[in-house]
């Protein structure tokens, strides 16, 4: 899949936006997810993604803990997805949602179910179930 596609997806599936902060709000939610996924679950999932996506990934594992926060629920994830893409509560939630869904047709099934099982509860939940 390509980053266009990707996006394309992404603005389907979430809150109304333009491509360019889409695109943004895609790149900080796989950043986001990608800190609470080893760095080799990581590897493995942005060897599937498009190359652009796939940068932004491997720098959230790059930063996974370095922040000082560990993010375990939803509510808090999001709020960390709005700050850094400055995005409204609400946008936030809707394009994780969305990053989500657009995940389950860009790497494979074997991927994702690795993904779900290496992350938090809560956060694999988003990932099940969007």
């Amino acid at each position: 899949m390509q980053t266009e596609t990707f996006v394309d997806q992404v603005m389907t599936h979430g809150p109304q936006m333009d491509r360019d902060r889409a695109l943004n709000a895609t790149h900080v939610t796989l950043r986001a997810l990608c800190e609470h996924l080893p760095a080799e679950q990581t590897r493995r999932m942005s060897a599937q993604l498009p190359e652009t996506l796939s940068k932004a990934a491997d720098a959230g594992a790059l930063e996974a803990g370095k922040d000082g926060i560990h993010v375990n629920d939803l509510e808090n994830f999001y709020a960390k997805v709005a700050s850094r893409g400055e995005l409204s509560r609400d946008e936030a939630r809707g394009i994780s949602r969305a990053v989500a869904r657009t995940l389950k047709h860009a790497v494979s099934g074997g991927e994702l179910v690795d993904v779900t099982i290496d992350l938090p509860a809560e956060m694999a939940e988003l990932v099940a179930y969007s």
